[in-house]
């Protein structure tokens, strides 16, 4: 072999080499480019993650805040409600024993609805007294209608007391009226009671 070959050879063993070299370090490189961007994106990824993992968390910090902020509300609410509601009781059972005292009893067996109209007629000045005092502690928690009842009563018995005379008939309308109205103000009441409890 000549010189000539010898270098011809060479030559070829070397681009051989530094095609295989180079084809390896472009491969190489290549690979390597990939996984860089693999672990950018994978970073990429995570830190979008991140945010909507925090963006979440916050939310639900927020949502949480609302929540136990409305059950406060809603916690006041019900004890107030509860309070009203026991002052209403308060209410019916007082009106109750008034009602009792108001309303003629039956003492004997003929008597007659009449005489019971009469016995409210001439009880005027102590029905207005007892329902005033009445009117004055629990009007905030009685329904409108019971109210203007009593009041309506209230204001008939003042007119009534300077009008009152010896005709049993006058008398005994007057106090059916005033009769009728306590039957009505105490249906009243106990009507409000309940529809709160059965809502």
């Amino acid at each position: 072999m000549n010189q000539i070959e010898e270098f011809i050879i060479n030559d070829i063993i070397i681009i051989l080499l530094l095609s295989f070299f180079f084809y390896f370090f472009i491969s190489y490189f290549k690979e390597k480019g990939k996984n860089l961007a693999t672990k950018e994106d994978i970073k990429g990824i995570t830190n979008e993650v991140e945010k909507v993992k925090s963006s979440y968390e916050q939310d639900h910090i927020k949502l949480q805040k609302e929540l136990e902020t409305k059950i406060e509300v809603m916690k006041a609410k019900l004890k107030t409600s509860e309070i009203y509601f026991q002052k209403q009781l308060e209410a019916l059972e007082e009106f109750l024993k008034i009602y009792r005292e108001i309303f003629p009893k039956y003492d004997k067996p003929d008597k007659e609805w009449e005489e019971a109209c009469l016995e409210a007629t001439y009880s005027l000045s102590e029905i207005r007294k007892k329902l005033s005092n009445f009117l004055t502690i629990y009007e905030a928690y009685l329904p409108d209608i019971a109210i203007n009842k009593i009041e309506f009563i209230i204001h008939h018995t003042i007119d009534l007391s300077f009008l009152t005379q010896e005709d049993k008939s006058i008398d005994c309308q007057i106090g059916n009226d005033i009769l009728q109205s306590l039957q009505e103000t105490k249906n009243a009441i106990i009507q409000e009671i309940k529809k709160i409890i059965l809502f």
